[in-house]
């Protein structure tokens, strides 16, 4: 058996369990598909627990190839402190966290092992379309491909962000992120304030009305999503790919 490195590719799943866990699902279809892959899987800490116990119930023979990297943070879940809290603070908190991992990996000047295997320096990134470039804040220090990782379907993204020939069903989320004087929590009575009747159509994408991108209104996903929109529009202009990858898992 030759001692090949394997390739490395960092994966930076959402902050929250609902885009953490679909991407551990990911990371390892993907090592079970190719052979020679080992995957760094940076996650915030109050969600490593859940991770951990995860990847130990699955076959070693898979699991082995990912790593996880933790994040630094309070501690609590993104959803027992405030949410200004969340995307203020969390965020940039891991842009900081990421930064000091990426430039000390990529730096090392001795063999990285894991279990005895010779893993090389990283050289993709994925991350997910959540968390809106955490990576992308220091990519002229990496210099490394950034691809985008939407956890659900490709119509949903373009429904969301579109393409610059035909536009995007967003608009109301641009509208609101580029209103500096709306307070965080003041997002979701703005909303509903401008979400209005009108057609949305996108070819490629079934006619559709403007409120039902967001068919129940729930508040919390409306505060969520509009800091993240504007971050997520700016990953877009500048990663080199975008992935879609619907991922589904029973739980008992």
């Amino acid at each position: 058996m030759t001692d090949t490195p394997l390739k490395h590719v960092v994966f930076i799943p959402g902050i929250s369990w609902g885009h953490v866990h679909p991407g551990i699902k990911t990371s390892l279809r993907m090592v079970k598909k190719f052979e020679d892959l080992f995957i760094s899987l940076f996650v915030i800490e109050s969600e490593v627990p859940k991770v951990t116990k995860y990847l130990d119930a699955r076959p070693s023979t898979f699991s082995n190839r990912i790593k996880i990297i933790v994040a630094p943070s309070s501690g609590e879940s993104p959803y027992q402190i405030s949410l200004a809290k969340v995307f203020e603070g969390i965020l940039v908190q891991l842009e900081k966290s990421f930064e000091l991992w990426i430039t000390e990996e990529l730096e090392r000047t001795t063999e990285a092992r894991m279990d005895g295997l010779l893993v090389s320096k990283p050289s993709w990134i994925i991350e997910d379309q959540q968390t809106g470039g955490v990576s992308l804040a220091c990519k002229h220090i990496h210099k490394l491909p950034i691809v985008s990782w939407w956890s659900t379907t490709a119509a949903s993204l373009i429904s969301r962000h579109g393409n610059e020939e035909n536009g995007h069903g967003g608009r109301i989320f641009d509208y609101i992120s580029q209103r500096r004087d709306v307070p965080f929590d003041e997002a979701p009575e703005t909303y509903l304030q401008e979400v209005a009747d009108r057609l949305i159509r996108i070819p490629g994408i079934p006619i559709h009305h403007e409120w039902e991108l967001i068919p129940q209104y729930i508040p919390l996903i409306i505060s969520a999503i509009v800091p993240l929109h504007e971050r997520g529009a700016n990953m877009l202009k500048n990663i080199d790919m975008v992935v879609c990858c619907a991922t589904f898992e029973m739980v008992h």
